[in-house]
């Protein structure tokens, strides 16, 4: 068999996938499976291929091996999600726990990953097995380090996984990766640490956190934050100082695979820092020893993150092929690095960055080197410049130049391809400018990563020399900051799909497959394979601005201390609900909104929602009016006489916008498949004045195919109780929770009554205690799956009738 490892990595992800897509217990399968191993055993005793009659049983059995290694790490964590869902009932809950890494930071909260927690609640004391996120409120990174054995009170929200189906058919365990949940702290006098006697393995780990977090400290005190983000995220993965604007222009150039400790970040360390040895003569296979053991330490330093232990273990495998002199068998290799971190994580499989880092490597391996057609390519271009002579040092620049070019643009184009079934499939979004943006953001990422990493390991240390590598990673990383940004701002290149169709993920792979082939069989028709490719790729590009028919989208747009939520209804129409807090944009330059709506294909909205007269719901609209058509805007009637909400009531005057005024049982008309209903506020309510304006707002029901959402604006609990003796209320599916999570709404009475699975909180950094502890709980109490906006970004949910798909922005 010529490439056994390949062979036996696709046997181990099918039994994993065949671990996730039946109930049935191990013991049945294995009871099927003996059989069906004795009898192709037996079948191949007639064949005269001893190779084949060795590997296939070796192939099933690795097979087997994979199915009850994943059942029964399946098995063990549902045992404990259903313990730790018992114990959520006993909230507030404290919990003991070794931090199991450095705290993250996502706004004003930090994030710590406790391994193994032990709850203690007033019945009982459990031990469950798995991650608990503990979110501390703080501006500070908290300071907990690796290793370390703590005690936290607060309520405790388990993780529910029958109401977020992101992979139909997989247990829990592959959907979570092992998540038990979170715990809210209750303040900062319910955290301490215990005395412990860590190991030894605890104390390098300490020491480790604490020297990342001085190394944090350095490049943030020397660097501007767009700059000092990027650099952490690219040497010790910290991403928490990424500002909100690189992180966009990241999404929308496809250059998002800059910030992941990948293969592209552990190439260039482990490459490049043994590469030095060559020029103290040691051999290549002597520098593969060193960039094995360089990448171990890489390890240990970043952090054993499922990210970080894919590209090191991918890295040292493809090491081993030149240490051993099989730098040809490079394929093979990696489906070794594949098998064992499968071994490892099987969960891996499911995890978008396993299938973007193996499956772009591989296709780059397979199709990327295609040396010879290029430098043909090269030898054709090279002959028009007949003024230059061949032998002169202008020749050899531009022919060099053009190489470079021509193999950059085919390997990011190959890149591109491979990436694009997987980005449709779980993000449902594809930059076709990362072809090009590659060309210049890869050699500068390579100088980021080495520089910073030289940094990092001590050099930073050693004034002189850290002067100097600070100097020029700063001029590298503002260049890429500057590149990133400028890629991310093209117009047309970005877009977001309303759904995955077997035809974007056929299309790209038939792509690659047609342009390796030769052109004998296409000329014989009088098609060039030239221009079929450039006429796939253009439907490709097409392809995702196509509606998708029977499915309701609602995204929870992360536009800071606001509301806005995007509704796509089955029918194709969309409406915009609110718009956040006004964003001004620089002159000549799309709003922040605008910006949002316009890279999502959106060039026109059927209608806007005014839910109340606040500007953090409806201060985006101003300049989004002159940005994207708007053919109705529905409101309440309701007024605020402050200046910003006369200037926005006079650009809709000036737009011609027609105005629908909207109350207690009107229904929105003209949506097909669809029921949109409007259950507050009622006429007395503006008649009289009644309540403030937040007790006034707009409260929308949408109703799609059995689907129930409740929109109440910012409600509180006045009118929240109005709303249940009124008997408006029944369950509903997913809640927007009311006024940002603040503690005065989303009483016990009202989430009792609705019961939502689903809440989405949106606010971003704020002063005013947004989400409220109280109403976390409240939440949490009750089981319901929280989502929100300060910590996950923007929050897409999709419902197919069938069942509901959410994602998040990070």
């Amino acid at each position: 068999m010529r490439r056994p490892l390949v062979v036996m990595a696709l046997a181990w992800m099918l039994g994993v996938m065949l671990a996730g897509s039946f109930t049935v217990g191990g013991w049945s399968v294995s009871l099927l499976l003996v059989p069906l191993l004795l009898l192709i055993g037996y079948g191949q005793l007639h064949r005269q291929d001893p190779g084949l009659l060795f590997w296939t049983p070796v192939i099933l059995c690795v097979a087997l091996i994979a199915f009850l290694r994943a059942e029964d790490l399946g098995s063990k964590y549902n045992r404990s999600l259903t313990s730790f869902r018992n114990l959520a009932m006993y909230n507030p809950v404290t919990v003991q726990a070794r931090v199991a890494a450095a705290p993250e930071g996502k706004g004003d909260y930090w994030r710590v990953p406790l391994a193994n927690p032990q709850a203690v609640s007033p019945i009982e004391t459990e031990s469950v097995e798995g991650i608990l996120d503990l979110w501390i409120p703080r501006s500070a990174p908290p300071p907990l380090l690796t290793g370390q054995i703590v005690e936290a009170t607060g309520n405790l929200q388990p993780f529910l996984a029958e109401t977020v189906h992101r992979n139909d058919g997989l247990s829990n365990w592959m959907e979570t990766r092992n998540a038990l949940g979170s715990l809210f702290l209750a303040g900062p006098d319910y955290l301490g640490a215990l005395e412990s006697n860590p190991n030894p393995i605890d104390r390098l780990l300490g020491w480790r956190d604490a020297w990342k977090g001085q190394f944090r400290e350095w490049i943030l005190q020397r660097f501007p934050t767009d700059r000092a983000g990027l650099i952490l995220a690219m040497t010790i993965g910290d991403r928490s100082a990424l500002t909100p604007s690189l992180r966009e222009s990241l999404t929308h150039s496809g250059l998002l695979h800059l910030i992941a400790i990948s293969g592209l970040h552990v190439t260039a360390a482990i490459l490049v820092f043994p590469w030095f040895l060559k020029l103290f003569g040691f051999r290549r296979d002597q520098r593969a020893w060193v960039g094995i053991v360089f990448a171990l330490v890489l390890l240990f330093m970043i952090g054993a993150r499922p990210s970080v232990l894919r590209s090191v273990v991918m890295g040292i495998c493809l090491l081993l092929g030149y240490a051993l002199d099989r730098s040809r068998d490079t394929l093979n290799f990696l489906g070794g690095a594949c098998l064992l971190d499968l071994f490892l994580i099987p969960s891996e499989i499911y995890a978008p960055g396993f299938q973007f880092s193996f499956f772009v490597v591989a296709s780059l391996i397979l199709w990327g080197s295609e040396y010879s057609r290029i430098d043909s390519c090269v030898a054709s271009g090279m002959s028009r410049l007949e003024f230059i002579p061949p032998t002169s040092w202008t020749h050899l620049v531009f022919k060099g130049a053009l190489r470079a070019l021509l193999a950059g643009l085919w390997s990011s184009l190959v890149a591109v391809l491979a990436a694009a079934p997987i980005s449709l499939y779980h993000f449902q979004q594809i930059s076709w400018g990362a072809i090009w943006g590659n060309l210049i953001a890869i050699p500068l990422t390579l100088v980021v990563t080495v520089l910073g990493m030289a940094l990092a390991f001590g050099l930073s240390l050693v004034p002189l020399v850290s002067e100097l590598l600070a100097w020029l990673l700063g001029l590298s990383s503002g260049l890429l900051v500057e590149w990133i940004d400028w890629s991310g701002g093209w117009p047309g290149f970005f877009y977001r799909v309303s759904g995955f169709h077997l035809l974007q993920a056929v299309i790209p792979l038939s792509i690659l497959l047609l342009i390796r082939q030769d052109q004998e069989w296409l000329s014989s028709g009088g098609l060039s394979r030239r221009t079929l490719s450039l006429g796939l790729l253009f439907v490709l590009a097409l392809l995702p601005v196509l509606p998708r028919d029977k499915d309701l989208r609602m995204e929870f747009l992360d536009v800071g201390q606001g509301d806005s939520v995007l509704v796509e209804f089955p029918d194709g129409q969309r409406i915009l609900i609110d718009s956040g807090p006004p964003q001004p944009a620089a002159p000549g330059n799309v709003s922040p909104l605008g910006s949002l709506l316009l890279k999502r294909g959106i060039r026109s909205l059927d209608g806007i929602f005014v839910t109340h007269p606040e500007s953090d719901h409806y201060g985006g609209f101003y300049d989004l009016m002159t940005e994207i058509p708007v053919e109705t805007l529905y409101c309440s009637g309701d007024v605020n006489s402050s200046r910003e909400f006369e200037a926005f009531a006079e650009r809709v005057k000036r737009k011609g916008i027609p105005i629908e005024r909207v109350l207690h049982g009107d229904a929105l008309s003209g949506i097909r498949d669809a029921t949109v209903t409007v259950l507050s506020p009622f006429a007395e309510d503006l008649v009289y004045g009644l309540g403030n304006r937040n007790e006034r707002s707009v409260v929308l029901l949408i109703e799609v195919e059995g689907f129930r959402a409740l929109l109440p604006g910012d409600i509180g609990a006045l009118q929240e109780e109005r709303l249940l003796a009124s008997g408006l209320l029944e369950d509903v599916d997913l809640l927007k929770v009311p006024h940002h999570g603040s503690r005065f709404s989303s009483s016990a009475p009202f989430l009792s009554t609705i019961r939502p699975e689903i809440a989405v909180i949106q606010c971003g950094e704020n002063n005013h205690g947004h989400p409220a502890p109280e109403t976390v709980q409240r939440l949490a109490e009750r089981k319901i799956q929280i989502f929100c906006t300060l910590f996950d970004g923007t929050i897409s949910t999709e419902w197919d009738g069938k069942k509901l798909l959410i994602e998040t922005g990070d």
